[in-house]
């Protein structure tokens, strides 16, 4: 069902800006910040740099914001919108987050004119846009994966990303990939990557 892609990114996308604006010291700069694991904004950025210009990205789940802030980092011209509902997990106040410290990471890193964060249940929120990318990191049940796969699915241009946090970490994340069917993918670190032309409904 699966086939990896390991070329370059940059090189199936005809569209793609010039990356001299786009560089690596931003990764760098994070490759030791606790929230990424393993080299994981490296892979982000493999697709967010090669995205066509002016960029609209949708990230469904927002934690503390600091993929957001890579994001936005990473493409000046992007617009981001974020989702999270900020109402944590019972038992697991490590990966409890609140909009207050949201809005202040994004103000301190001075990207909050770029990303629009929206506090919401991703199946609440009104979809009116169409999208460059879509990264997918909010509840981690086969379940919620699911329903945020096919929420956004719809609203992806041609040739825009769909991009998966946990692949490796979460089994409910692997389980509902496994029933797409995709010809090619990326798989880097713990992120799962496919662009919508290779996904076969």
């Amino acid at each position: 069902m699966f086939k990896i892609v390991s070329n370059v990114l940059a090189e199936e996308n005809g569209s793609k800006v010039d990356s001299g604006g786009y560089g690596w010291n931003l990764i760098k700069f994070l490759d030791h910040h606790p929230f990424f694991r393993g080299g994981e904004q490296r892979a982000i950025a493999s697709v967010v740099r090669i995205l066509p210009k002016n960029p609209i990205i949708l990230e469904i789940g927002t934690f503390k914001g600091w993929s957001a802030i890579l994001m936005a980092k990473l493409r000046p011209d992007a617009k981001i919108i974020t989702l999270d509902p900020h109402i944590g997990i019972p038992g697991h106040p490590e990966i409890n987050s609140s909009e207050q410290e949201v809005i202040k990471n994004l103000m301190d890193e001075k990207v909050l004119n770029q990303v629009q964060h929206v506090v919401t249940k991703s199946e609440d929120y009104i979809i009116n846009s169409v999208f460059d990318m879509v990264f997918i990191d909010g509840g981690h049940t086969f379940k919620d994966v699911r329903k945020d796969f096919y929420k956004v699915k719809d609203f992806i241009k041609e040739g825009g990303w769909f991009v998966f946090h946990d692949y490796n970490e979460m089994t409910g994340v692997k389980k509902f990939i496994s029933t797409l069917k995709i010809e090619k993918y990326r798989l880097d670190k713990t992120i799962f990557m496919f662009k919508k032309c290779h996904l076969n409904c």
